[in-house]
């Protein structure tokens, strides 16, 4: 926590509901997420919602609604198989005619909690929930309505084509008061305090996005926070992450990069499995040879790797993967179910659930396979 801030909040908040907010069509993901909803996609065998509902579980929060796509209906079960025990995920499939973030969030409230906690579904994140939730019960205390949690991204002065960097930018003062919010400003505004990023969780009072100042709002960075920061910067605040991060799960090279540096401990968060070598996870019931394992690697449940084959480094398999022998896979992402024949090579590749991939197939490097593809002969394990 920022030194600058109290060391202990008392404030509490009288009622809170929480949505987590996963109602785009992933289309930078695909085609590896053809199947599924961006939520589910995993970094070390773990779905992002997974590890978000369990950081709201650690806050104490125990209820949550995911906000998604009608399309994505029939992957009901999977989703709900993916809240941890005694949490109790409500889902929202909203119609495609319901579309920006503020109608999607007011469509998908299920009571009437005065505190509504947003959390953009497509982010890996860690910070402590408990300090933000009090933070915000302090704000409340003192006439505020928004409380935005904010980071220091690598990326916050990477422009995009036309100058401006990819996050809504913010300025504070001490105590936490928003001095400045802009929605991808350019890169070149960025600095002397101006240099706070969105880090897609925030606190919104429920009368605030149902007010009339706010009922045509289609966007919460361009249609309020915008305009609560310039016109009652009283009412806006934000909380540093501190030790935590956030990190986009947005497109298929995030998705790898976010993977290999879970797996490479650059970011702490939990692995699967045993540790049975440095750096080599293993899950249950799996079949393997220790010696051919090149760390860092994790492996799934329920895993046959056929003798001599080489797996490593920088290697994620799924849950029940088969892999042939004399195959070589490096520098890889492999999502469950996946076949890979014998004296095949996968280089810098992502390989789709359920795909197989025939004996003596060279997959190109830096290719994603989406999910049941087969890829030469079906002479497989």
């Amino acid at each position: 926590m920022p030194a600058a801030y109290p060391a202990h909040f008392r404030s509490t908040i009288p009622s809170l509901e929480v949505v987590i907010l996963a109602a785009g069509e992933a289309t930078r993901m695909r085609p590896l997420l053809l199947d599924r909803p961006k939520v589910l996609s995993p970094v070390c065998n773990v779905s992002i919602l997974r590890r978000t509902l369990e950081l709201l579980q650690s806050g104490g929060q125990n209820r949550a609604t995911l906000a998604l796509r009608a399309v994505f209906e029939s992957c009901e079960d999977a989703i709900q198989s993916e809240a941890p025990p005694g949490f109790h995920l409500d889902i929202s499939f909203l119609p495609a005619r319901i579309t920006g973030g503020v109608p999607c969030v007011r469509a998908a409230l299920k009571n009437e909690a005065a505190s509504i906690l947003v959390i953009y579904g497509d982010s890996l994140l860690s910070f402590d929930l408990g300090q933000l939730i009090s933070f915000h019960g302090d704000c409340l205390n003192r006439g505020g309505q928004i409380t935005m949690l904010c980071h220091r991204p690598s990326d916050l002065k990477d422009p995009n084509k036309q100058g401006k960097t990819y996050h809504g930018v913010v300025s504070k003062n001490e105590d936490g008061r928003v001095t400045k919010f802009i929605e991808k400003p350019d890169v070149t505004e960025i600095g002397g305090g101006f240099d706070l990023a969105n880090a897609a969780v925030f606190f919104c009072q429920r009368e605030l996005i149902w007010s009339d100042r706010f009922a045509q709002a289609r966007d919460f960075s361009f249609d309020i926070f915008e305009h609560i920061a310039k016109d009652w910067p009283g009412q806006f605040y934000a909380f540093e992450i501190g030790k935590g991060f956030r990190f986009d799960v947005g497109s298929l090279r995030r998705f790898f990069e976010l993977n290999i540096m879970a797996l490479n401990r650059s970011i702490n968060v939990r692995l699967p499995g045993t540790e049975l070598l440095p750096g080599v996870w293993v899950g249950k019931d799996a079949r393997l040879r220790l010696e051919t394992m090149v760390a860092p690697v994790l492996i799934g449940d329920n895993i046959n790797i056929q003798q001599q084959a080489r797996i490593g480094p920088n290697v994620v398999l799924g849950n029940r993967v088969q892999i042939g022998e004399r195959t070589i896979i490096q520098n890889a992402v492999i999502l469950d179910d996946a076949e890979i024949g014998s004296d095949a090579v996968i280089d810098s590749c992502i390989i789709g659930a359920r795909s197989r991939v025939g004996s003596r197939v060279v997959v190109p490097p830096r290719s994603a396979v989406g999910p049941d593809a087969i890829l030469g002969e079906a002479d497989l394990v």
